[in-house]
């Protein structure tokens, strides 16, 4: 999906073009960890979850909310690490779950 943008896909969205960045990770050790996240580049982010019990899980962030994380943390030239515990939530960021319809999981609702 990379192109020649520095996000992966562009939506328009009610008028608005929103960036849209895709990272996926498989589980390992009981942990996801994705890597080289650059907040600076996209407005929404995308969270391929692949465990080998459930499958794919997607699930979103909004750009500024993973912003507010960021800023606590040292900035890395290839971008943010980004590790999350074998729930597939982190403990300091609200990760929006999506059913396989696209609908959301009426869980997070």
């Amino acid at each position: 999906m990379s192109g020649m943008n520095d996000y992966d896909m562009r939506l328009f969205v009610n008028g608005q073009i929103i960036r849209v960045e895709i990272k996926s990770s498989l589980k390992c050790c009981d942990v996801f960890k994705f890597q080289g996240i650059k907040p600076e580049y996209f407005d929404l982010l995308v969270f391929a979850f692949v465990d080998p019990v459930q499958g794919v899980v997607i699930k979103t962030v909004d750009g500024n909310d993973f912003w507010a994380w960021a800023q606590n943390k040292k900035s890395q030239k290839q971008g943010y690490d980004f590790r999350v515990n074998d729930t597939m939530n982190h403990k300091s960021v609200q990760l929006t779950e999506w059913a396989e319809d696209g609908s959301l999981n009426q869980m997070e609702v």
